[in-house]
């Protein structure tokens, strides 16, 4: 039976004393409690933000057929595009009309997040793309006669997929593209800045701390942190095969911006290089 003082012991693992970055955005809650139940701490750092498009009446139009009978088929590349683009129609009052659509026609989905977004409105794919890429989407409808029919294609930010469009036009179908959101970069921009500074000052204390006993910060077991073999000057690597310099440019512990772009990348590939060797290592890893 666990007690009080059980349950808020902050949980101890493989990454205890580790300081990891998750410059994550959809899944950043997921990814950063899977580092911290193995006992790192986490810099949440979303880098990209997915946004509602500014622009909405391309997509409604493009509703507006589906939901009249438009489309015999439907691509889905991703569950975000299936899931804001029932939300536009949910906002334009059509979203019953829409989702009866989407059962009529015959749905082709890049990988399991179409598929859960279907399954949210209560419904299953038509076909699964393997592999969950444009190629697998491709391949699913290679054997296919598509000559005449109309096909919807749930699009992505930043890639017009031009080789799926080329392909279905190819086979002799009338492809019709919807952008349903669009990307930007996060508006926390000083937060990624911050990460960043934080990161090199965690990484400064431990290089103080190590000096102080002799040691380098990367080094364990070396007096000195001498590598043999090597001078001043020369470099050496961590764990995870990083190059770093022996000391860190300028006096004392001073961060030049070419150490501190140095700092994190070691800290955070190191880290991560472990937690991918500890997952393989750990079959009954609740990691998938």
């Amino acid at each position: 039976m666990k007690t009080v003082q059980d349950a808020t012991k902050p949980p101890s693992g493989p990454l205890t004393g580790r300081r990891i970055v998750v410059p994550e955005s959809r899944e950043l809650d997921l990814f950063a409690a899977m580092l911290e139940a193995q006992g790192a701490s986490t810099l949440r750092c979303p880098m990209v933000a997915i946004l509602d498009l500014e622009d909405k009446a391309p997509a409604l139009a493009w509703l507006g057929r589906l939901a009249g009978g438009g489309f015999d088929d439907l691509i889905l590349l991703t569950g975000e595009g299936l899931r804001r683009l029932v939300a536009i129609a949910s906002d334009a009052g059509i979203e019953t009309a829409v989702i009866a659509a989407l059962g009529r026609v015959t749905t082709i989905v890049r990988g399991p997040k179409p598929v859960r977004a279907l399954r949210e409105i209560g419904l299953a794919p038509g076909k699964l793309a393997e592999p969950p890429t444009t190629e697998g989407v491709i391949a699913a409808l290679a054997g296919e006669n598509l000559a005449g029919r109309r096909i919807g294609v749930q699009l992505y930010p930043g890639n017009p997929n031009e080789l799926l469009l080329d392909f279905l036009r190819g086979k002799g179908a009338v492809p019709d593209a919807v952008l349903p959101y669009r990307y930007a970069s996060d508006a926390e921009a000083g937060r990624v800045r911050q990460v960043i500074e934080e990161s090199c000052r965690c990484e400064q204390a431990r290089g103080g701390a190590a000096r102080r006993h002799g040691a380098h910060p990367h080094r364990r077991g070396r007096p000195g942190g001498r590598r043999r073999g090597r001078g001043d000057g020369r470099q050496g690597r961590d764990h995870a095969g990083q190059q770093f310099p022996h000391e860190a440019p300028g006096q004392g512990d001073r961060c030049s911006a070419e150490w501190r772009c140095k700092i994190p990348k070691l800290s955070l590939v190191g880290s991560l290089t472990r937690f991918r060797a500890m997952k393989t290592e750990s079959p009954n890893s609740c990691v998938r």
